[in-house]
């Protein structure tokens, strides 16, 4: 076969083609498996990020996965009637799991203790901003209403500085907010129609997808709260607390006057001890008393 013709030439172009194809192929399932690592690496930065338990995300990998073992203490997904359902969570995707029906979602969940033995839980989320997607984690306390920290990053590296400065306000803004107090902002981010291109808005309808789940753990909560009143008030009945002693204060007795003691004579009839006025005289009159003379009539 000549090189000039064109079947060589087709042939070779083929060949050519195959032979990059199969390289870029080896080369992606080869180097797959660090994508996946980089991709789990930068969720788990995000969600210590919302849980304020890592400063940035240029933190080392082996140093974010000891924090992320230390902290992050549990994991599972739930559907949509807000029910348990044990498996791997780091590596559900949302927005694959928005696509699907909401009978069929299943949404992770990450519990974080802290040093304090409290509890954080911390759910991703997704939004569109006016210069692109924004991906990330907000964590809630134990009551599932009140905002603990949100960790929010742009999906693309493009205009990133502008992305970030309106994350950065986001996070500010909903930081100590209640998903159900009375004039909810997540209510009214939720009620906005679909298609709108606010951050905000993007956050509520994720979380959204997490209400059945909010509402039975607040219910789970409030009864326990309501069993644990019941049985201390049974044992307040049974074993009635003591009011605390009290000492009383000690009255000081008056003193009584002491008698002057007595002593025998030689009668046998007891007298008063002398005094010194007695000894010494009267000090009116000056005069000493007689003392009377006993003879002994044996020295006569």
């Amino acid at each position: 076969m000549k090189k000039e013709s064109k079947q060589y030439i087709f042939l070779y172009s083929v060949a050519l083609a195959a032979v990059g194809v199969a390289t870029l192929l080896v080369a992606a399932s080869l180097l797959k498996p660090f994508q996946q690592k980089n991709v789990e690496v930068a969720k788990k930065q995000r969600i210590l990020l919302a849980v304020h338990k890592l400063r940035d995300v240029k933190a080392p990998e082996a140093s974010t996965a000891r924090t992320y073992a230390k902290y992050i203490t549990d994991t599972y997904r739930v559907s949509s009637l807000g029910a348990k359902i044990q498996g791997k969570a780091l590596s559900v995707s949302l927005e694959a799991e928005m696509r699907k029906p909401a009978a069929r979602r299943q949404l992770p969940v990450f519990v974080c203790t802290d040093s304090d033995s409290s509890l954080k839980y911390i759910f991703p989320v997704q939004a569109n901003g006016l210069w692109g997607a924004v991906e990330g984690y907000v964590a809630l306390h134990d009551d599932f209403s009140t905002i603990y920290g949100v960790a929010l990053a742009p999906k693309s590296r493009t205009l990133m500085q502008g992305i970030e400065n309106l994350t950065l306000a986001l996070q500010k803004e909903l930081v100590g907010r209640s998903l159900f107090d009375t004039a909810s902002w997540f209510a009214s981010a939720v009620a906005a129609p679909k298609g709108s291109c606010g951050m905000r808005e993007g956050v509520a309808a994720s979380l959204s997808g997490y209400l059945d789940f909010f509402r039975e753990q607040r219910r789970l909560q409030k009864a326990a709260q309501r069993v644990l009143a019941d049985k201390r008030q049974e044992e307040d009945e049974k074993c009635p607390v003591e009011p605390p002693f009290v000492p009383q204060p000690r009255v000081q007795q008056p003193e009584e006057d002491t008698p002057a003691p007595f002593f025998a004579d030689s009668s046998g009839a007891k007298a008063p001890a002398a005094t010194p006025a007695d000894s010494s005289g009267s000090a009116a009159g000056g005069r000493r008393d007689s003392v009377p003379t006993v003879v002994n009539p044996k020295a006569n």
